[in-house]
C-alpha cells in the first residue's frame, strides 16, 4: 500500500508584469504556507485559472499588464462562472484604473507599493471565507 500524501496549501495565482514586485510577494506568501502559481501576464494567468481552478483560493492581479490587463482576466473568470476571491494591485489610483467602471463582485483594491500586512490580513481573510 503506498502512502499518498496531499499537499493541503491554499493555493493563490500571483499575477504581475513585474518580476521583483512578483518574486518578493511570492516569497513572503510562501513563507506564510501558500503554494503559488505565478504568472507574467494576463494569458498566462488565464492558462494556469484553467488549469488548476479548483485548487486556487485567491487570486492576485496587478491591474496593468500585458495579453489582458488585470480587470480583463477577472471578467473572463467571472464570465467562466468562478467567485474565486480577487484582490487587485496597482501602481495607480483606483480611481484612475477603474474609471467609472464598477469594481467586480468578491474583490478589493490595494495600491502598490503593497504593504504586505494589509496584504497578508486580506489574504487570510479571502482563504477563511473559502475554507
Amino acid at each position: 500500500m503506498t502512502d499518498v500524501t496531499i499537499s493541503q496549501q491554499p493555493t493563490i495565482l500571483l499575477a504581475d508584469d513585474e518580476i521583483c514586485v512578483r518574486e518578493i510577494t511570492a516569497e513572503i506568501l510562501q513563507g506564510l504556507g501558500y503554494r503559488i502559481l505565478q504568472a507574467a501576464d494576463g494569458l498566462e494567468a488565464l492558462k494556469l485559472f484553467e488549469q488548476q481552478r479548483d485548487d486556487i483560493v485567491v487570486l492576485l492581479l496587478d491591474v496593468i499588464m500585458p495579453h489582458y490587463n488585470g480587470l480583463e482576466v477577472a471578467e473572463r473568470i467571472r464570465y467562466a462562472g468562478s467567485n474565486v476571491p480577487i484582490i487587485f494591485i496597482s501602481g495607480y489610483d483606483k480611481w484612475h484604473v477603474l474609471g467609472t467602471n464598477t469594481q467586480p463582485p468578491n474583490s478589493i483594491f490595494l495600491s502598490k507599493p503593497i504593504n504586505f500586512n494589509v496584504l497578508i490580513q486580506n489574504v487570510g481573510n479571502h482563504f477563511q471565507d473559502q475554507a
